[in-house]
């Protein structure tokens, strides 16, 4: 297959979701498959060497009177991320229709006039980036529209200013669905969801771990002094706008300090990744700073070799998004570490339940959480961790999955094309 991907990020600066399509690429070629990439400057651009095959565009999302004229959400906490965003969000779906699809559409029409390709591949968020097909009309070859997140369930975006902007977003997502010829998407609620509202079969291929990573030559191990505090280690972001946020913990340290007076000397929370997205400051208006050990932002392998020193893994998801998995809990399995949750009725707990790799708690009972936190330490370990039927979610399964899945986009494609030249 001669394939074309249409992506925004690429590589991905960060989250393993993110690096769903670097590992697909990476085992589709493989396969003896050539894939072209198309994705944005915003992050930087590679060598030749390093990202093969992919073509750079510009996008003025760089620009500071870009910018402001859009009126980019201010990053300083998630609370202000989402509330500014109500007045900040004229453009559906979302603003890299201005700032990078027109430099991303112009490339794939002229990459399409000197390039036969079999398929293209749009991979979203941003949702912005789907549309690209639709302005090629029937100059484009077949499509397959692959979704990380939801676009419209559980509404994980800040709320556009008016009823004619989510009116326009909600008609961009039915044209996208109904036009893809096959719909791939990470989250079995989401692919629910599709097929409620629009009637789509969407095809469900979760993100994966992929075991070629750049691994630690000695991967780390949990500290075997019995007197060392239980070490929960969590890398990446804590706190996001969608939902996501360390308040429950804090919520649930507090309780459990009140219980335990030696806790500093009986639990140590390691953090990892931006210091912006840790809610460390509300750790310290909480008072219990002393229990977080927050060690910057590192390389993928150093996250990885702290996984692996963790006595268990911190994982915390939206408290408003039912299908989020995020594709952290993939990463978490490669780690071989046990999992504490902080995750309601959701995809992760449901996950988490059925490989059992751990628990997970309700992030709307802090008590119970301080509760789960106190068994724990007591046992010294987190119970249920038997993992099973994990296989799924490592390397090469969802990228032989996607094969599959663009092989029926071309067959579709074909079938319809058959149809109109009759």
């Amino acid at each position: 297959m001669r394939i074309l991907l249409i992506t925004h990020e690429y590589p991905p600066r960060a989250g393993i979701g993110a690096y769903r399509w670097e590992a697909m690429t990476k085992y589709l070629r493989r396969s003896g498959h050539t894939v072209t990439i198309v994705t944005s400057d915003l992050f930087g651009v590679l060598t030749p060497e390093s990202a093969p095959d992919t073509l750079y565009t510009r996008d003025l999302g760089r620009a500071g009177a870009v910018r402001s004229a859009i009126g980019l959400a201010n990053n300083s906490s998630s609370e202000e991320v989402f509330v500014s965003g109500r007045l900040t969000r004229p453009i559906p779906p979302d603003k890299s229709l201005v700032t990078w699809v027109p430099s991303a559409l112009l490339a794939t029409r002229k990459l399409l006039g000197k390039r036969e390709f079999d398929v293209i591949v749009t991979n979203s968020p941003p949702e912005a980036s789907a549309l690209i097909p639709l302005l090629l009309c029937r100059r484009r070859p077949a499509w397959l529209a692959d979704f990380r997140d939801a676009w419209i369930l559980d509404g994980y975006r800040p709320p556009f200013p008016t009823r004619l902007h989510t009116s326009v977003d909600r008609r961009l997502e039915r044209a996208v669905m109904k036009r893809a010829d096959v719909v791939t998407v990470a989250q079995r609620l989401n692919r629910d969801d599709l097929l409620d509202r629009h009637g789509i079969e969407a095809r469900y291929i979760n993100n994966g771990w992929d075991p070629e990573l750049e691994l630690p030559a000695e991967p780390g191990q949990p500290d075997p002094d019995p007197k060392a505090p239980f070490r929960l280690v969590h890398t990446g972001t804590l706190h996001g706008f969608w939902g996501r946020s360390p308040r429950p913990l804090i919520e649930a340290l507090v309780v459990l300090g009140k219980r335990l007076p030696e806790l500093p000397g009986r639990l140590q929370i390691v953090l990892a990744g931006s210091p912006e997205s840790q809610g460390l400051e509300m750790a310290e208006d909480a008072g219990v700073r002393d229990l977080f050990d927050y060690r910057g932002s590192l390389s993928r392998p150093e996250s990885l070799a702290l996984q692996r020193s963790s006595d268990a893994l911190l994982l915390v998801t939206s408290d408003r998004l039912s299908w989020e998995l995020p594709g952290k809990l993939s990463e978490y399995m490669g780690a071989d570490r046990p999992v504490f949750a902080i995750a309601g009725d959701n995809e992760a707990a449901r996950v988490i339940d059925e490989t059992s790799l751990g628990i997970s708690v309700d992030p709307a009972d802090p008590v119970g959480i301080a509760d789960a936190l106190e068994r724990v330490l007591k046992a010294g370990e987190v119970p249920g961790f038997a993992p099973t039927g994990v296989e799924r979610f490592r390397y090469p399964g969802p990228a032989e999955q996607m094969e599959a899945a663009l092989l029926e986009a071309i067959d579709r494609r074909q079938i319809t094309t058959n149809k109109r030249g009759r």
